[in-house]
Parts: structure tokens; sequence; C-alpha cells
């Protein structure tokens, strides 16, 4: 008669075969565990972040209607930008041709004001962009159409907190 430690020796032989589709049942479950968290690997925390945005063309008394505090949407697909930290208005500039002495100066328009905005917005980043939580990117340069309250402005973003 066999012993039981013989029994089991017996028992716990493995052929290819089974080695084979344990194999595979562990590639399948570590497949699965993958494909449902692939969203989460190589994502950081969200980071909150300022950029110094510059609105153009305003006409005089458009500072009225922005203040810190504000929620500031993406014009075109109704994203979050962030809130208005701080509000500077400066003069409206424009780029002229003086005949007399034919140079080339700056001049202020009088009938437009430019707003330099402040705004704070929590953002995730990875090793190609910097997102706001709503999915609109941030970079440096890039124009910017946005709605703060009843104030629809286009200007572009001038810098962005590293």
């Amino acid at each position: 008669e066999e012993s039981s430690m013989e029994k089991t020796q017996r028992r716990l032989r493995l052929n290819f075969f089974d080695i084979a589709v344990l194999v595979l049942i562990i590639a399948a479950a570590a497949g699965a565990w993958f494909v449902t968290h692939r969203e989460d690997l190589g994502k950081q925390p969200p980071v909150t972040r300022t950029y110094l945005v510059e609105l153009t063309g305003l006409p005089v008394g458009a500072d009225a209607y922005v203040a810190p505090g504000d929620a500031v949407m993406d014009n075109i697909r109704n994203n979050e930008l962030g809130t208005v930290e701080s509000v500077e208005t400066v003069p409206s500039m424009a780029t002229v041709l003086d005949e007399s002495a034919r140079v080339i100066r700056q001049a202020e328009r009088p009938d437009e004001i430019t707003l330099m905005l402040t705004i704070q917005v929590e953002t995730v980043e990875d090793e190609d962009s910097i997102d706001t939580l709503s999915g609109y990117s941030l970079r440096e340069g890039d124009p910017i159409n946005c709605v703060i309250g009843p104030l629809h402005a286009t200007g572009y973003i001038l810098a962005l907190d590293r």
C-alpha cells in the first residue's frame, strides 16, 4: 500500500499542460487588472497652479465685470479654467507708424483697455501637458477665449507657474 506521502507527491505532479493553463490564467488576471486600472497609472494628484492671462481689446468699463473670486470658463467648450485671483487694468496699446518721424511706436488706444488676470486652477500633469481638471490644456503663448460672468473676452496665456 502507498503511504500518504506518496499519494501527495503523485497528486502535486504538474505536467506541461497544467503549467501552461496556470500561466494563461495569471496573465489573463493581470491583463484584466491593467485594463481596468490603466487610467490611474502614471497620474499625479491635482496641483493648484496660477497662470497669467492678458485679455485685449476690451471696451472701457469692462473691468467692472471682473473681480477676484469670479469663475473663468472656456467660451468654446465650456471647460472650467479656474478662479480669478487678481485683476489689473492697463491701457490698451497699438503699434502705429509715426510718419513725421518715420518710426514705429506704441500708442495708447483711448477707447479700449487690457485686463491682466491671475487665475488659480487645479491641474493634473503628465510628461506632455498641464491640463485643468475639466480637460483644458494650458500652454504659455496659447490663445484663450473665456467667459467671466457676462464678459466674453479673448487673449493669451502669458505665463504659467511651474
